[in-house]
């Protein structure tokens, strides 16, 4: 099903406690392109390591009808552990209280893209997003 509107209507925030993410632009109104951003610097091991995620998908307003879109890291190659992303299932919430698992998550290796089709139930406002290996 086509999205009803642009992806450009969904708003992407990692402003709170523990968030980490950065969109980036998108070809396709049916796709959030993001990115997953550098740690702080580690003395020991010398390096900004890159891993996990955790973001909020939230709409201007309550959808109208059920919206399916693909959400892609698409620097997840880049990752510190990119050996960790096969097999991942990314986990979401409505409340950041009850958790569940996006079955749909699938990385592509050759392209090193992280992503995962999420369908978006009607009345929807938004849902957190998070990487937890």
């Amino acid at each position: 099903m086509a999205a009803p509107f642009s992806s450009s209507s969904v708003s992407i925030s990692d402003s709170f406690d523990s968030g980490n993410i950065r969109r980036v632009p998108s070809s396709s109104d049916d796709i959030v392109n993001l990115e997953i951003k550098d740690d702080v610097f580690t003395e020991l091991e010398a390096c900004n390591h890159k891993q996990w995620f955790y973001f909020k998908s939230a709409f201007r307003k309550p959808l109208t009808e059920p919206t399916s879109l693909t959400y892609s890291i698409v620097n997840a190659g880049k990752a510190s552990f990119p050996t960790a992303w096969p097999g991942t299932t990314i986990f979401f919430s409505y409340d950041r209280r009850n958790w569940r698992r996006a079955l749909t998550t699938d990385y592509d290796k050759e392209n090193g893209v992280l992503k995962w089709v999420f369908a978006h139930e009607k009345g929807s406002r938004g849902v957190y997003f998070s990487e937890c290996n």
